[in-house]
């Protein structure tokens, strides 16, 4: 599930630091990923162990809503995370709703899409407008949180308790033929233990 409160969402670093996103590099504003050392561009959130089922949370912060209307159809992009680890081996989990069949998306080291399930809104994908109001273009305007969840058992056995691993936010068009904006930063669990690889079956 997603956190309860906003106080349990981890602060996603580049150099030990909050995570930025410089604001304008991308367009239209609902692919600019934006955020500085105050207002972090990016976080996580892994439900602890003693829960039962258990997901992995993403919340990335936007420089406009990904909703084009109050009916909550979106905008037709794709936003995702890619989640690295070994040697040059990723997931990708993407948002995708370049088309009218909103999906999300996990795609496995080998190109394989493992997890494909239909995006419901303020269920497994949430937009919630943010307190920030970085430019887009020359106006301030307000910024939103797009937040996506997915769980654990999605990615076949990739334990997110030990592995070492690295996030890239990014936003795309669709299929990600083009990446609009992308942020990467710290490894994860860094000093724990020997990453896990990944073994094909």
């Amino acid at each position: 599930m997603f956190p309860i409160n906003d106080s349990l969402w981890i602060i996603y670093t580049q150099d030990g630091l909050p995570i930025t996103a410089v604001p304008n590099n991308a367009s239209p504003c609902s692919t600019d990923i934006v955020g500085d050392l105050l207002n972090p561009a990016a976080y996580y959130y892994i439900d602890p162990i003693t829960e039962e089922e258990r997901d992995v949370c993403f919340r990335m912060r936007l420089n406009d809503t990904p909703l084009k209307n109050v009916s909550g159809d979106f905008k037709e992009f794709v936003w995702g995370v890619f989640i690295n680890f070994g040697s040059g081996l990723k997931y990708t989990f993407t948002i995708d709703t370049s088309g009218a069949n909103y999906r999300l998306l996990i795609t496995n080291p080998f190109g394989v899409i493992i997890y494909n399930v239909p995006v419901v809104l303020g269920t497994n994908v949430r937009v919630i407008k943010a307190t920030t109001q970085f430019a887009c273009g020359k106006t301030p305007n307000d910024d939103y949180f797009l937040d996506f969840r997915a769980p654990l058992s999605a990615f076949e056995g990739f334990n997110f308790d030990t592995t070492v691993f690295s996030l890239c936010y990014f936003t795309s068009t669709q299929n990600l033929i083009l990446i609009k904006d992308i942020i990467c930063g710290d490894e994860i669990n860094k000093g724990l233990q020997p990453e896990v690889m990944l073994k094909r079956k």
